[in-house]
């Protein structure tokens, strides 16, 4: 679409990409993307992969009438001063970033003639003192303004050494050249070239031969008309033609920060390792309107309403820290509302928790971190669960490697999470958080436990984060570095709004800059404090709630069998890396191996001799065996589930299944029981010798035998994560342990006196280990070894009392496997008893 024609003077457009010049007049759109057909070509700017199969433009340049205007056409969308925006009106010095507001092509507009490169501000401190020679008269060229292209709108000059050198000042070592050159070109400064002369240039008056103040800036007149033949063909740039230098655009990139290529092909990784996004997303905010929250009939929060746009870090302080917290749970959707709405991106938070999972980032006040991993394999993994489940392996590395290297974690990659210190143990939390990159991130007390440096190290990463265009709210008790925030919401102890602005805002409507003091005000008279704020908001104060769009089709999730193996090979890696505990289960067989061979005896499992010195050999060692079984499984998990509760609740809240993981819990620690379990059963029957009858059922009276003992102690083990899913921290769970091995030890059988009696007997049907015994017992035919079993039925050498004991054993693994999936079954979300209608809705209504 080709704008109409204006009466307005329509201004040439010049256009800067790194030390490229494009000059446009207004005629056409002007196409700014990869791939053939595009005006302004993206690929020179490095990391330039295979041309995109249907090339699309990331920018559109317009001419409106009046002025430029560009529009975002980028599927990662363009960004002005690290916010991302629909479109920008251009004007002189603007300047946008496509793609990634760090990363990303960076285009510097100038209206009017053709000029030279942008410039560095003017200020007093950098102007030299020697006034800028007269420039050479320029060649006899025609001039290209004012004209009319015959066939493209595209002048595509290249710039040669020689005029690099003529228009580029000498720029002091010490002083940093700025990001954004906002500032109007000021006439070049040095002297001029000697090899050849320049191209041709405006004459401009030169400044006085004195130095003096640089006077404030006047707008000149323009030039006046020259005539203008048509202009010469467009001349390709050579690779020989580009300066040897950086251009300027490129020194005033931030160093470490390269230009990255963004991919119109969806199936090809972005370079920026950002995940895709639709045109437009994800920049609207946050919105809450009239916030209210009540427990038990209190009001914790009444009446809070605030908007924060992308790219705004928010501070929540108050004398309340619980209620600031709550608003952060209202505000990431994990407390319910007892009134009001909180939007995300448009969308209702409450109403949409699955879509919200890769949309918001919650970093509690308490690390939910596997300190036993490396920082890199931690964010790994988070990378694995929670990215979509197409994405690539690469990829995946390169979401790691990008969020580890904003947050300056790239040093401490290798080292594990229990060595690092506060602040980068706090970062690594966030770097989990960010993988999705998330529009809203909420961080309750970001400064807990740490000192003043650690706190000024996580608040610069937060408005890091912040300024590449995250929403990012935090509530706080520490005021110190107030002043890095955006906004600040101040809560009384009553849960109501105090005070709502930018930190510079607060004298005026506080009638103090000190934070402490203002503090101290709010806690003295809190209902005053509100109505004061009430009054200064009654004419800004939103009335209606925020509209909400239609939802989010459901995100894609990772299959049960990926998330299965996906918690059963991280159990590996944790197993492994607490190098006390392995050593402690790698030595657990080894010692009750020992402990069993110093039974007396020679007859092993089979029948004793008359003159042997112990005639219960045989019922001894089951008894050891079985013993042994049970302690192995319990040690495995008895403090697994209790240790990792917290990290378990937030992966549960981004999608993990509560029944994969205790699938893939119990997948391994079964696999681990058994070989544990195979040390023990292995040195025994080499020393002490198998059973002397045959199997009853599986044809092998040792493989039979090593299955009841191998699946007793993976029973344990489950009874053992049921005992870790019963408390919340491992001085309510270790206590638990003794009471499970004592009854083990009395009601397993292998005290046939003690369990032959009545009501004692019963008491041993509910204990697992004694149906394990029974079926080693059955196997062994205990009965006819020892005479103490003669009258104990159920270890009768026969198939049918061994596959009954066997599903009894297995029975109690299902009933504890059971209780865990209780235990950790995701608390259900209060339903709404309204839902607010969408905005496709309305209209329909309307029609």
């Amino acid at each position: 679409m080709r704008p109409e024609a204006s009466a307005f003077p329509a201004s040439p457009l010049t256009v800067w990409v790194g030390s490229m010049r494009y000059v446009f007049v207004p005629g056409r759109d002007v196409i700014v993307g990869y791939g053939r057909g595009s005006d302004i070509p993206l690929e020179r700017l490095g990391n330039a992969g295979p041309p995109p199969p249907a090339p699309r433009p990331d920018v559109v340049l317009r001419f409106v009438g009046t002025h430029w205007v560009a529009f975002d056409r980028s599927p990662n969308g363009i960004f002005v001063n690290g916010f991302r925006v629909p479109a920008v009106d251009i004007h002189d010095g603007q300047a946008i970033t496509i793609g990634d507001p760090q990363r990303g092509p960076r285009l510097v507009f100038q209206i009017g003639p053709p000029a030279g490169p942008p410039r560095r501000p003017p200020g007093p401190a950098q102007r030299p003192a020697y006034p800028p020679p007269p420039q050479p008269p320029a060649p006899k060229q025609p001039p290209s303004r004012g004209q009319v292209p015959t066939q493209r709108a595209t002048q595509r000059m290249p710039l040669p050494s020689s005029q690099s050198r003529a228009v580029e000042p000498p720029i002091p070592p010490a002083a940093p050249p700025p990001v954004r050159p906002f500032a109007p070109p000021i006439p070049p400064i040095g002297p001029p070239a000697a090899a050849s002369p320049p191209p041709p240039v405006h004459p401009s008056p030169p400044p006085p031969a004195q130095p003096s103040p640089p006077p404030p800036p006047q707008p000149s007149p323009p030039p006046p008309p020259q005539p203008s033949p048509p202009p010469p063909a467009p001349v390709p740039a050579a690779e020989d033609e580009q300066p040897k230098g950086q251009g300027l655009i490129e020194r005033m990139i931030t160093r470490k920060l390269r230009a990255a290529r963004p991919s119109f092909r969806t199936e090809q990784a972005e370079p920026t390792y950002r995940l895709p996004l639709e045109s437009g997303a994800r920049t609207i905010g946050v919105t809450a309107h009239q916030l209210g929250l009540a427990v038990d009939g209190r009001e914790l929060l009444t009446d809070v309403s605030f908007t924060a746009r992308p790219g705004t870090l928010t501070a929540v302080i108050g004398p309340s820290a619980a209620r600031n917290s709550a608003l952060l749970g209202m505000l990431a959707g994990t407390r319910e509302l007892s009134s009001g709405r909180t939007t995300v991106d448009g969308h209702d938070v409450h109403a949409e928790p699955e879509s919200m999972r890769t949309r918001i980032g919650i970093v509690p006040r308490d690390d939910r971190l596997h300190r036993q991993l490396t920082v890199e394999r931690a964010v790994g993994y988070a990378a694995e669960l929670r990215l979509p489940p197409d994405t690539s392996p690469e990829h995946r590395r390169g979401v790691v490697d990008q969020v580890l290297e904003e947050l300056e974690l790239t040093p401490h990659r290798s080292t594990r999470i229990s060595k690092l210190p506060p602040e980068a143990r706090r970062c690594t939390s966030l770097a989990i958080e960010l993988i999705t990159r998330p529009t809203l991130l909420v961080v309750d007390e970001p400064s807990a436990g740490l000192d003043a440096a650690q706190e000024y190290h996580v608040m610069a990463m937060l408005r890091r984060q912040a300024d590449i265009g995250c929403v990012v709210v935090v509530a706080t008790t520490s005021v110190t570095h107030l002043s890095m925030c955006d906004q600040v919401l101040l809560l009384t102890a009553a849960g109501t709004m105090a005070f709502a602005g930018t930190p510079l805002q607060i004298e005026p409507s506080m009638g103090t800059a000190d934070w402490s003091k203002v503090l101290a005000q709010v806690s003295a008279d809190p209902d005053g404090a509100h109505r004061a704020f009430r009054a200064r908001q009654q004419a800004v104060r939103p009335t209606a709630p925020p509209e909400v769009a239609a939802p989010w089709p459901l995100p894609a999730e990772l299959s049960a069998n990926r998330q299965i193996r996906f918690v059963a090979r991280r159990q590996v890696r944790l197993l492994f890396a607490d190098r006390a505990y392995f050593l402690f289960l790698a030595f657990l067989p080894f010692a009750f191996a020992a402990l069993t061979l110093l039974i007396p005896g020679d007859s092993g499992l089979d029948k004793p001799h008359r003159t042997s010195h112990n005639l219960h050999e045989a019922i001894e060692i089951l008894a050891a065996l079985n013993i042994a079984a049970v302690i192995i499984g319990t040690a495995l998990t008895i403090r697994d589930l209790v240790a990792e509760r917290r990290v378990f609740r937030r992966e549960q809240a981004v999608g993990l299944s509560t029944w994969a993981y205790v699938a893939g819990k119990i997948t391994f620690f079964s696999l681990a029981a058994a070989i544990l379990t195979a040390i023990v059963f292995t040195i025994v029957v080499v020393v002490k010798g198998g059973p002397a009858h045959g199997a009853v059922i599986l044809q092998n009276a040792t493989v039979e035998l090593y299955v009841s003992v191998a699946v007793t102690a993976i029973v344990s083990a489950v009874i053992g994560l049921a005992l870790s899913a019963l408390g919340k921290s491992m001085r309510e769970v270790l206590p638990l342990v003794l009471p499970v091995i004592l009854a083990s030890v009395l009601f397993n059988g292998s005290l046939v006196q003690l369990v032959s009696k009545w009501g004692l007997q019963q008491i041993s049907w509910f204990v697992p280990a004694q149906w394990g015994f029974a079926a080693s017992a059955s196997t062994v035919n205990l009965r006819r070894v020892d005479t103490l079993a003669a009258n104990a039925e159920m270890w009768t050498h026969y198939s049918g009392w061994w596959v009954f004991d066997m599903i009894m054993l297995i029975a109690f693994g299902a009933i504890g496997a059971g209780f865990v999936l209780y235990r950790l079954r995701a608390p259900r979300p209060e339903i709404r008893s309204q839902q607010p209608p969408h905005r496709e809705q309305r209209g329909h209504d309307a029609s």
